[in-house]
């Protein structure tokens, strides 16, 4: 898709995506701070079931069928060497701290490069077959995708790692209740 569609469909994204952002704060404070039935801050994870049923109601009646001509086989090795790279890379970053970085955590560190770059060997190979990668690495040839990339990577990590230093600052030293931190 290129031209006017193209950029609603940016314009429709980028304006939802800022919206999300300012009411997760918002929200997410609000239930927190309420203590809904004894959960404390997991009650977030519950506004999940109707945001998800409402989007999937929304899909239902918005969202044109875009059926292909022929069923395209699923890729399965690459979904299973990236659900791997992501553990591999996520959890003794989030989990390694707290038990004191024993060698487990060093190892599967260790193990996610190679793993990474299993992932992308495939995604070649599944590609130059002319099968239907997970992420075709033709769209990277893409100067738009490339240079959007290159802009949102480093924009979306920095901004999430920002907001949980801030939120994590502002209710610890700051003394602040998480209503008062997502209303800040």
């Amino acid at each position: 898709t290129t031209g006017e569609r193209l950029g609603r469909a940016v314009g429709m994204f980028g304006a939802t995506a800022g919206v999300a952002k300012g009411l997760a704060f918002l929200v997410g404070g609000a239930l927190t701070s309420s203590d809904l039935p004894g959960l404390g801050w997991r009650a977030v994870f519950w506004l999940n079931v109707p945001v998800g049923l409402l989007v999937i109601a929304a899909v239902l009646r918005w969202v044109p069928s875009t059926s292909a001509p022929h069923r395209v086989a699923v890729d399965i090795r690459g979904t299973v060497l990236l659900a791997a790279a992501m553990v591999l890379l996520v959890l003794p970053i989030t989990e390694g701290r707290a038990v004191g970085w024993p060698t487990w955590t060093w190892v599967m560190l260790a193990a996610f490069l190679p793993v990474a770059l299993a992932f992308a060997w495939s995604q070649h190979g599944a590609e130059r077959r002319g099968g239907l990668p997970l992420v075709p690495p033709s769209l990277l040839r893409l100067r738009t995708m490339a240079v959007g990339l290159a802009i949102a990577a480093p924009f979306f990590a920095g901004f999430g790692g920002f907001m949980f230093v801030y939120a994590y600052a502002a209710q610890g030293s700051g003394g602040m209740s998480p209503w008062e931190v997502g209303m800040s």
